[in-house]
C-alpha cells in the first residue's frame, strides 16, 4: 500500500491509493506522492476559478534522486467546500523510466540539443560528420559517443570558446568518447580562465576517452585544461594545440592540471607536437596534488626553454 498524506485523494490506477496534502490551490503547486519501496515523485498541479475542470495533461515526474521517471495522465477538478479549495486528481502511471539512446541527428539535430533532452543514464549516439558547436554537458551523468570513432566525427568549436565544457560537477558517469575535438579557444572568462581550448574541466571528474584533440588554443591547457577535478583521460590523441593569448601562465600545450586535482588519471594517451612557449609543451602539472601519469607517449612538443615534454 502507499503512504498516506491528507486530505486530497490520488488514485494510482492499477497500483495503489495514495493521498497527498494539497490544501487551497492557487496557480501551480507541486505535490509529492509516495509509494512503498519507491522514492517520492513530484507532480505539478494547476487550478482555475472555483468549480471549473482543470486539464493537466501529461506530467513528467522524477524521484528525488532523478532516477525514476513516471508519465502521469491527470484530470483535475477544483472543489469548493467551506471556503476551502482543494484539488482532486486521477493519475495513471504508464511506465517507469528506462535509459534511452538519443541519436544525432536523427532524433536531435545537434549534440547540445541531445544533451538538453537527455536524462541521467541516457546515451547520445552521434553519426558521422562535422558538428559546428560548443557543448556543455551540464552536470548530466550521460554518455556522449560517436558511432564510428574520432576519424569520422568532429566537433568544431569555431574559435568561439572551449569545444566541450565539464564545469557542473560531472562525475565518472559523464563520458565523452570517440570525437575529434578541434578549433576551440579559451578566453579569460569564468569558469576556466584561459584553460582548456579543446576541453575545459573545472571542479568535475568526467571520463574522456578515445578522442582526437587537436588544433585548439588557450593560454594554458590548449588541448585539455583541468582545474580542481579528477577526470580520467585515457586513450586520446592530443596534438598540434597551441598557446595563444598570453606570454606566461602555467603552460601545458597538450594538457594542464592545476589546483590539487589529485584524482586525475592520464593514462595511455599520445601527446605530441603541441606548443607552449611558457613551458610544458606536452603536459603541465601545477599544484596538481599527485595525479596518475601512466603509459603515455609524449613526443615532439615545444615548451620554449622549460619542459618541452612535461613541466612540474
Amino acid at each position: 500500500m502507499c503512504k498516506e498524506m491528507r486530505p486530497a485523494l490520488f488514485l494510482i490506477i492499477g497500483l495503489c491509493l495514495a493521498e497527498a496534502q494539497v490544501g487551497p490551490i492557487v496557480g501551480t503547486q507541486h505535490v509529492t506522492v509516495s509509494q512503498d519501496g519507491m522514492a517520492a515523485a513530484t507532480a505539478a498541479m494547476t487550478s482555475t476559478s472555483a468549480g471549473r475542470a482543470v486539464p493537466l495533461g501529461r506530467v513528467l515526474a522524477t524521484d528525488s534522486h532523478g532516477n525514476a521517471t513516471v508519465w502521469k495522465q491527470n484530470r483535475a477538478q477544483r472543489i469548493d467546500s467551506s471556503s476551502q479549495s482543494n484539488l482532486h486528481t486521477t493519475s495513471s502511471i504508464v511506465s517507469p523510466s528506462t535509459a534511452i539512446t538519443i541519436h544525432v541527428p536523427a532524433d536531435q539535430p545537434t549534440i547540445q540539443g541531445a544533451i538538453n533532452a537527455a536524462n541521467n543514464g541516457d546515451t547520445i549516439l552521434v553519426s558521422d560528420g562535422t558538428y559546428n558547436e560548443n557543448i556543455n554537458v551540464d552536470g548530466k551523468a550521460i554518455t556522449v559517443k560517436s558511432v564510428h570513432g574520432a576519424s569520422l566525427t568532429t566537433i568544431n568549436g569555431g574559435g568561439l570558446g572551449p569545444v566541450v565544457l565539464f564545469i557542473s560537477g560531472e562525475t565518472a558517469s559523464s563520458v565523452l568518447n570517440g570525437f575529434t575535438i578541434s578549433n576551440g579557444s579559451a578566453g579569460f572568462q569564468a569558469p576556466n580562465y584561459g584553460e582548456g581550448g579543446g576541453i575545459a574541466v573545472s571542479n568535475s571528474s568526467p571520463t574522456i576517452t578515445h578522442n582526437t584533440i587537436r588544433s585548439n588554443n588557450a593560454c594554458n591547457g590548449a588541448g585539455i585544461g583541468i582545474g580542481f577535478g579528477g577526470p580520467l583521460i585515457q586513450g586520446n590523441v592530443i596534438s598540434n594545440n597551441l598557446q595563444v593569448g598570453c606570454s606566461g601562465g602555467i603552460g601545458g600545450g597538450g594538457i594542464s592540471v592545476r589546483g590539487a586535482s589529485g584524482g586525475t588519471r592520464i593514462i595511455g594517451n599520445t601527446i605530441s607536437n603541441n606548443t607552449m612557449p611558457s613551458g610544458g609543451g606536452g603536459l603541465s602539472l601545477f599544484a596538481a596534488g599527485g595525479p596518475t601519469i601512466q603509459n603515455n607517449t609524449i613526443q615532439g612538443n615545444n615548451g620554449g626553454q622549460t619542459g618541452g615534454g612535461i613541466v612540474i
